[in-house]
């Protein structure tokens, strides 16, 4: 990337990419060493647990060794006393280093992140290298300066020599490395060109016409840069602050740094250019660099290189807020700008939040910033304000604009443990003589409060009084420091007597007193809570949140997440029954990931008590037969059965409730005859009777209690109980006998299917529906289509297996149709005749074959299993079922125009989709049969759910049909043969005797 071709976004995904791969060891190059430069020991520890925390979490490269060195107490050093310090204090701790042939082997980066970052207090207890910036790291954290600088280092490793690469902690550098001249030896710094006015706030490279340096300088006027031959149409070298230094040049340092007793202040670039320069002498006023270091440096040769690329300088407290809340492109960095409007559901307004969380009904006004923190209350933030860090607050919080309000825990004299929250404006300068506090001259400040300068400055002279040094802000529990904040803002009044009690801080001091451990805590607690809300919003969104099960944080999160879940899916159960199982169904996942069984269990079944009360919600009536009394005889139904060439489970709840469904089938007679037979008839006797001719077992009922059993629903007569406790006629409470009385006699119920249990064929709720039909005849009070369709709906979800309506209505409607419904509670189902002409019909059977496997299948878990996955939000299951919606309407219109090829391949497809929704919708032997007549079907799927049962077989042509029919076996010990069949044109049919 060079020239025109330079991206800093392309390189800021590149650069990433390639710190990813170091951090696996994927064989892309990292730095032998890095090391921080620290300005105490306070934030050398606080370093270092940052350093700790992601190696802890494979967040670093583990190759390179990590060095945090603190500047000694003796004064500050400078960008040059500094890096002598840390290269012989790298010395001791690596001897090797001592030595020309390590550094002609090795390359190491060392980042001056030392300071208090006083014009930026919020950052002063852990530097301004790790303040956030408004990214993200590629695992899904915000990145700190500290992460995108050591990726962006990723692409100087490619063109440069072993040695040594000194940064400066404060600033972003995105670089085109192809203008990065890193192979010469001796020095070379790199410089960006910007406008001359930019450059008089930054240090300025001075250059001969060969980019040889003739000297660095400071923040200088505009004059003093043009006098000085800095400035060339307009534009001048500003330094970025990277500076290469060749192995020769650190050995020879290292060894200079190791042998002095006291490393005096040396300014690395400044007075670096007046040795290796071109100039012949320091400029007045300027100090030479100490004569040892001068005569090691002399003739190596300072070379500058013009960078293609942007960089920004992390400054005050104001610039970083702009920094956050707009990340300009075009020149200078990509724009990411967190609107709270669209981004943060919690909250309005114009603000940026960054790695917080905020409680609902917050406001955040037009340039504030919230960073760090934790509220479970609601903020009202002004224009400009910041916050930082605050968590644990049991009230809510109002914060004038442009004001800064940073907690912080620290540890007092002796251990004592306590937070202090700074409250500053966002335009004080705290090393500024004479000092601001609250945006204002800080003597207004004071008098608004009652406040003396002693009582803020003991024992400091007021030429020395700074916002850094003043002890304003008391230190106690989090309740204490809120409402000292409180009374400093002006909110509270009456708060003078005790913050003249409390001990109180500086902005310096409680910096340096930081408890870097408990912020590390806090970091990873409010990381849990962000997981968490993560996963709620995912799944309130309709996302699939299983992926993050895992990648949980603790088994508490999981927990937390799971009851949360089920808080939410009990709030939407009333107005969203169907989201309300969804949410159930993840509040299971979650709970089971963290192994609480009982209580995981409990949600899922409430999942499914949701799908039954969505399914209940849009039933036309809950009582079909309520008040009837028996009206005729006896009744006797027939019913066909039905075989879906596709879209079965787009008719399933809770999928057809929130999309509607579309099935194409067919009601066919079997062998000539309707196979699912069923006889009402009264009886004398006060009971209720149930027989099975096809198996010829029986049951009789003589008590409420006994016909409304849970238990028995598992039992053979399951299904009519069930058909009886929903009809209305039957209510639990009552006593059965003088309800029979009522209705004129016991009830008889015969039933037989002339077809093998688990055919895929339907029979279950076809039988429900002539079930139903017969009571109602029975009863002289036939139920309508869309009746008995709801009527069987309720059976199933008494039953719990879920099922849907193409069943019932493959037998009610007759011929060929296609089945529609709208989305919503209320099934009512469009009936759409195939309409083909007699002679495509003729086709049609001519090629189409059901043949009987001998393997059966019940469906119910299965059921259960796809419902699941569906009210898991699993992604790809609900796109399987829109898919084999949108099939069964294609096969519709391929069916009409007589595209028998084209059909083929829509079956063939769908059945592909049916075995991705459930693998074991195939067996060997189903695959086996499949594969001996692929040679002659034009396409092929399994009736049903699959499994087993019925093979749906369409034939290449009627030669074909015959060779398929030759083909597969029929006899054995499962029965399996081809049936004869005929595509009815009458559904459900009744005969009375009254």
């Amino acid at each position: 990337m060079s020239g025109a071709a330079f991206s800093a976004q392309n390189l800021e995904q590149s650069s990433w990419q390639d710190y990813v791969s170091a951090i696996v060891g994927a064989g892309k190059d990292f730095w032998s060493a890095l090391i921080l430069t620290a300005g105490s020991e306070g934030q050398a520890a606080a370093y270092r647990t940052e350093i700790e925390s992601r190696l802890s979490e494979s967040k670093l490269p583990r190759s390179t060794a990590y060095i945090v060195v603190a500047d000694p107490k003796s004064g500050r050093l400078g960008s040059g006393g500094a890096t002598l310090h840390a290269l012989a204090e790298f010395a001791r701790r690596r001897p090797e280093t001592r030595d020309e042939a390590w550094w002609n082997s090795n390359r190491v980066l060392l980042i001056h992140s030392g300071g208090e970052s006083r014009r930026l207090p919020s950052y002063s207890q852990s530097g301004k290298i790790f303040s956030h910036l408004p990214m993200h790291t590629p695992w899904g954290e915000n990145a700190t300066l500290f992460d995108h600088l050591l990726a962006m280092s990723c692409s100087w490793l490619e063109v440069m020599n072993p040695g040594l690469v000194v940064s400066s902690g404060d600033v972003i550098l995105r670089l085109d490395p192809a203008s990065l001249r890193w192979r010469h030896p001796g020095v070379c710094g790199i410089a960006v060109l910007e406008d001359e006015m930019t450059g008089t706030q930054h240090g300025v490279y001075v250059l001969d016409e060969h980019d040889q340096v003739y000297a660095v300088l400071q923040k200088r006027s505009l004059d003093e840069l043009r006098a000085a031959g800095a400035v060339r149409n307009g534009r001048v070298p500003v330094d970025s602050g990277l500076l290469y230094l060749d192995g020769g040049v650190v050995r020879d340092m290292t060894g200079l740094a190791l042998d002095a007793g006291a490393i005096p202040f040396v300014d690395l670039y400044q007075q670096l250019s007046m040795t290796l320069g071109t100039a012949a002498e320091a400029p007045d006023g300027e100090p030479a660099l100490p004569s040892r270091l001068r005569a090691v440096l002399r003739g190596r040769g300072f070379r500058c290189a013009l960078a293609q690329g942007d960089f920004i300088h992390i400054g005050s407290t104001s610039s970083h807020r702009s920094l956050l809340s707009q990340y300009v492109d075009a020149g200078r960095v990509r724009q990411v700008r967190t609107r709270l409007g669209g981004e943060h559901p919690a909250s309005q307004g114009g603000g940026t939040v960054v790695d917080s969380l905020l409680a609902p009904g917050s406001s955040l006004e037009e340039g504030s910033l919230v960073v760090e923190s934790a509220l479970d209350h609601p903020v009202w933030l002004g224009q400009g304000g910041i916050l930082h860090g605050l968590t644990g607050i049991s009230s809510r919080l109002e914060v004038p604009e442009n004001l800064v309000l940073h907690q912080l825990p620290v540890v007092l004299a002796g251990g004592r443990r306590c937070d202090v929250i700074r409250v500053y404006g966002a335009s004080d300068d705290p090393k500024h003589v004479p000092p601001t506090w609250m945006n204002r001259p800080m003597s207004e400040s004071l008098e608004r409060l009652g406040l003396a300068a002693d009582d803020v400055w003991p024992g400091i002279a007021p030429g020395s009084r700074t916002l850094w040094n003043a002890r304003l802000f008391p230190a106690g529990t989090v309740e204490e420091a809120v409402r000292a904040a409180r009374w400093l803002m002006g909110y509270d009044s009456g708060g003078r007597e005790a913050w003249l009690a409390a001990a109180r801080l500086s902005l310096g001091e409680s910096a340096e007193a930081a408890d870097h451990r408990l912020l590390l805590e806090r970091r990873n607690q409010r990381r849990q809570a962000n997981w968490v809300e993560a996963a709620l919003e995912l799944a309130r969104s309709g996302g699939d949140p299983r992926p993050l099960l895992w990648y949980a944080p603790s088994l508490a999160v999981l927990h937390r997440t799971g009851e949360r879940l089920a808080h939410a899916a009990e709030e939407a159960q009333a107005p969203h029954p169907t989201a309300a199982a969804s949410l159930n169904y993840q509040a299971f996942l979650f709970l089971r990931q963290a192994g609480l069984e009982a209580a995981s269990e409990q949600a899922r079944e409430q999942a499914f008590h949701c799908v039954q009360l969505a399914v209940g919600r849009g039933l036309q009536s809950s009582s079909f037969l309520a008040n009837a009394t028996w009206a005729n005889r006896a009744a006797t139904v027939t019913a066909p059965a039905r075989v879906d060439l596709g879209g079965g489970w787009s008719d399933t709840p809770p999928f057809c409730l929130d999309f509607g469904g579309a099935v194409l089938n067919l009601a066919l007679r079997l062998d000539g005859a309707a196979p699912v037979q069923v006889a009402a008839e009264r009886t004398q006797e006060p009971r209720i009777c149930f027989a099975d001719e096809s198996s010829g077992e029986s049951a009789a009922f003589t008590t409420m209690d006994a016909l409304h059993q849970a238990a028995a629903l598992e039992g053979p007569f399951a299904l009519p109980q069930a058909v009886l406790q929903v009809s209305g006629l039957f209510p639990p409470e009552g006593s059965l006998e003088q309800i029979l009385q009522r209705l004129g006699g016991g009830i008889r119920l015969r039933t037989r299917v002339n077809l093998p249990v688990g055919s895929g064929l339907g029979t279950s709720s076809i039988l429900a529906a002539a079930m139903c039909r017969a009571v109602s005849e029975l009863a002289g009070a036939p139920v309508s289509p869309s009746g008995i369709l709801d009527w069987v709906m309720a059976v199933e979800q008494q039953m719990t297996t879920g099922g849907g309506w193409q069943d019932q209505a493959g037998a009610l409607f007759p011929n060929a149709k296609l089945l529609v419904s709208m989305a919503g509670p209320e099934q009512k189902i469009r009936v759409e005749p195939v309409a083909w002409s007699a002679e495509r019909q003729r086709e049609f059977t001519s090629r189409f074959l059901v043949y009987y496997t001998g393997v059966r299948r019940l469906a119910k878990g299965l059921l259960s299993q796809i419902v699941g996955k569906y009210l898991a939000r699993d992604t790809r299951t609900i796109e399987i079922l829109h898919s084999i919606k949108t099939l069964a309407v294609e096969m519709t219109h391929a069916m009409r125009a007589g595209e028998w090829d084209y059909l083929g391949e829509l079956l063939n497809r769908h059945w592909r989709l049916n075995q991705e929704l459930d693998p074991n919708t195939t067996n060997a032997r189903i695959s086996a049969l499949l594969d001996a007549v692929a040679p002659h079907t034009a396409g092929a799927k399994l009736a049903g759910a699959g499994g087993g049962g019925f093979i749906l077989l369409l034939a290449k042509d009627p030669g074909s049909a015959d060779a398929i029919r030759r083909t597969l076996p029929e006899g054995g010990a499962g029965g399996a043969r081809f049936y004869s069949y005929e595509i009815c044109n009458q559904g459900i049919d009744a005969t009375i005797e009254a």
